[in-house]
This record gives C-alpha cells, sequence and structure tokens, in this order.
C-alpha cells in the first residue's frame, strides 16, 4: 500500500522532474548506485562500476545527438541514458525514440544501455517496447 503521506510520495506524484532528482541524488550513494545499475545491467562488471564517480551520474542534460535525457550516468566503462515516464498521458518525444539510441550506439562505453523507466499502465508503450526489440541487449524497458 502507497502511503500517501511519505515524503517520497508527495515530492514525486505527477513529477517527472522530481523523481528524476531523487533517483539522482540516491545515486549518489554507492551501495544504492551500484544496485540501480544491476538493474539496469546485471553482468556489469565490478570494475565498470568502480569507474562511475558522482560527476558522472547527471540529471536533465542535453546530449550531442539530440534531446535531454532525464538521467545520464557516464564514465570511461560506463553509457547509460535513462528516461522515466510516470503519467500515462506524456508522449513519448522524437528524441526519446531516436537520438538516444543514436548516443548509444555511438558510445564507446563498454557497458552501454537506454533505459525507459515506464509504468505497467503506460498507454503510449508500444514505440518504446518496438525500440527494445530492435535494439536489444542494448534497451531495456523496466
Amino acid at each position: 500500500m502507497v502511503s500517501r503521506k511519505n515524503i517520497f510520495y508527495r515530492i514525486t506524484d505527477e513529477n517527472e522532474n522530481a523523481v528524476t532528482d531523487v533517483l539522482c541524488n540516491l545515486m549518489k550513494h554507492r551501495f544504492i548506485r551500484d544496485i540501480v545499475i544491476r538493474f539496469f545491467i546485471p553482468d556489469i562488471s565490478e570494475s565498470a562500476l568502480d569507474s562511475i564517480s558522482e560527476e558522472g551520474i547527471i540529471p536533465q542534460k542535453r546530449i550531442e545527438y539530440g534531446g535531454q535525457p532525464d538521467l545520464k550516468i557516464e564514465s570511461p566503462k560506463i553509457y547509460i541514458i535513462v528516461e522515466n515516464k510516470i503519467r500515462n498521458e506524456t508522449k513519448p518525444t522524437p528524441h526519446e525514440l531516436s537520438s538516444y539510441i543514436t548516443a548509444i550506439r555511438f558510445s564507446k562505453a563498454e557497458y552501454k544501455r537506454l533505459v525507459y523507466l515506464i509504468p505497467q499502465d503506460y498507454s503510449s508503450i508500444q514505440p518504446f517496447r518496438d525500440i527494445e526489440k530492435e535494439n536489444s541487449g542494448v534497451v531495456s524497458v523496466r
């Protein structure tokens, strides 16, 4: 049961940017960061996890191929773009469907992933599922 009195619920309810900020700030702690990144890339090496610094966890910053992903995690060994959707009526943008996968493809990182964090009942999930199917192993819809 979700407690509507919970501080996380109140600050993130219907606010995608707040969800991104909470995730970003939680990932500043190594223990939580490792859990989250292993959720995104289960077979990641310990040395790749060691390569991530706090400065490599970047929310809401434009990328060179276009668009502004919710979160970018970058190190010499890792390149992860995270896009989250929390409201059903929010449609995917062209950047979320093409520019981000281009950035992942051109990354020289050993471990790279484009992760879409989407509610199960999200009405516009099919374009994300199509991208996941076309780019198996590099794109995840969670």
